[in-house]
């Protein structure tokens, strides 16, 4: 169900930064977004995702580029909890908006002075600004979690599908938005495949998605360097014991 009863279909959103819009939660890629609201009384109502993501710079108010223009929108700073790691930052393509527009490695003051950056070291990560509400209200804000959006969907359809002409297309229209060039054509099924992959790697960063599609390809222990250094096998990343609670419950399991 849907908040705008004029929405009956979902389709992309033609505009990278509209996804990100705090101010447009029935935008024609949110399928299902959680519902929070600056005005919320307690936490849970209203959001403090964003103090996840943003990093301490000084306890005030900081700016943030929007897109390629010189307009500034303001945020609260945060407490640093997720943060980028550099070789992710580091593998997106040359122009990539994804990386330019979404992932910020300088912050402003409302004059468009450079106050802290990753370059001075007064940034200690670059961080994501997907969940970021210019209209906050102390720690309160509207950010919400997308929890599937319409690009996901057309991503995981182009996996299954395989290189047909539908798969690149939608598969396309993502690398167009992020301005990228379209994916190369003729690839054979698992080549095209790996491709998808990277895109969702890319286009649903900080989403929550990453681990599930590295846990379905079996990948957690080959891909993510903490297992990988410890020498975890594939066994070990996907054994889920029962937890005791329940084999408490019934001595049966």
């Amino acid at each position: 169900m849907v908040d705008n009863p004029e929405q009956t279909v979902f389709r992309f959103d033609d505009n990278l930064l509209d996804i990100y819009d705090v101010e447009q939660p029935t935008g024609p890629e949110h399928i299902f977004i959680m519902s929070m609201d600056r005005t919320g009384e307690s936490e849970g109502q209203y959001s403090k995702i964003s103090k996840m993501y943003l990093p301490y710079v000084s306890g005030a108010t900081i700016y943030l580029k929007q897109g390629d223009s010189d307009q500034m929108v303001p945020t609260h700073d945060g407490w640093g909890e997720y943060r980028t790691a550099l070789s992710f930052y580091d593998a997106f393509a040359s122009g990539d908006r994804r990386h330019d527009w979404l992932i910020v490695d300088k912050v402003y003051d409302a004059a468009g002075n450079v106050v802290a950056s990753t370059a001075d070291g007064k940034l200690n990560y670059p961080f994501c600004r997907k969940f970021i509400d210019p209209n906050f209200s102390g720690d309160k804000t509207s950010t919400r979690p997308y929890l599937l959006r319409y690009s996901d969907v057309a991503l995981t359809y182009a996996e299954a599908a395989g290189p047909t002409v539908k798969a690149y297309e939608l598969v396309n229209f993502i690398r167009n938005r992020a301005g990228l060039g379209d994916l190369e054509p003729g690839l054979d099924k698992e080549t095209f495949r790996e491709r998808v992959m990277d895109e969702r790697r890319f286009e649903l960063a900080f989403e929550g998605n990453r681990c599930y599609d590295l846990r379905r390809w079996n990948r957690l222990h080959t891909d993510i360097a903490e297992a990988k250094g410890q020498g975890l096998s594939a066994e070990q990343m996907v054994f889920y014991p029962i937890p005791s609670v329940e084999s408490d419950l019934n001595p049966n399991l």
